[in-house]
């Protein structure tokens, strides 16, 4: 077993450091993280798109995801707004090709600015919910709302739970009934403007 001295160590209370500091060291060390590029419409009508990388699996009978969104500057984002408005969303797995359109989607606008046009993705219609799909994504997550989760603190966060009620995959990423990592090719944040592929991809079977 693998001992350190006490001086190897820097420990930190997260109550001594500032928001933006314990945002870098949180981002930076939880890597790399899953990024959901989220399709949303408001009750107006207007379509809206959104990257999230506090985003991951919760359970698969009945398979849930969770999304975590955070305050903007301004307030509650567009996202937010229009999940509590239509209790539904889609989550887009971002790949390469659809990394720097999604980073751009993070751009803030106007509720009434449809996103897609500013980013040049195409809307697919969706069957089981009203929010749209990007037809640049790979895989599509059609969710509706089961619970949402605000957090302590005065709710800078809110955890969103989505039922996913119907999966689209394209064709050229399955295999075997599974999604095979080489060909879906994701794209993964890390802390800052800092993202990252698959890497190097080795296998640990249990008892191993």
């Amino acid at each position: 077993m693998v001992t350190r001295k006490a001086s190897a160590w820097k420990s930190l209370d997260p109550g001594d450091l500032s928001p933006r500091d314990a945002h870098a060291l949180l981002v930076s060390a939880v890597v790399p993280r899953p990024i959901a590029l989220v399709s949303t419409i408001s009750d107006a009508g207007v379509p809206n798109l959104s990257p999230f990388s506090f985003f991951t699996a919760v359970s698969s009978t009945p398979p849930v995801v969770a999304i975590a969104i955070g305050k903007g500057r301004s307030g509650e984002k567009d996202t937010m707004r229009n999940i509590r408005a239509t209790r539904a969303f889609v989550v887009n797995v971002v790949d390469r090709k659809l990394a720097a359109p999604a980073v751009a989607s993070a751009v803030a606008h106007p509720p009434d600015v449809d996103e897609f046009k500013v980013t040049g993705l195409t809307a697919l219609p969706a069957d089981k919910v009203s929010a749209p799909r990007v037809a640049e994504s790979p895989v599509h997550f059609e969710c509706v709302v089961t619970d949402l989760v605000e957090s302590p603190g005065g709710a800078e966060a809110t955890l969103v739970l989505g039922r996913v009620l119907r999966f689209h995959v394209e064709r050229r990423v399955l295999e075997g009934g599974q999604v095979l990592p080489s060909l879906l090719d994701p794209v993964g944040r890390l802390g800052g403007a800092l993202y990252a592929g698959l890497g190097d991809v080795f296998e640990i079977q249990p008892g191993g």
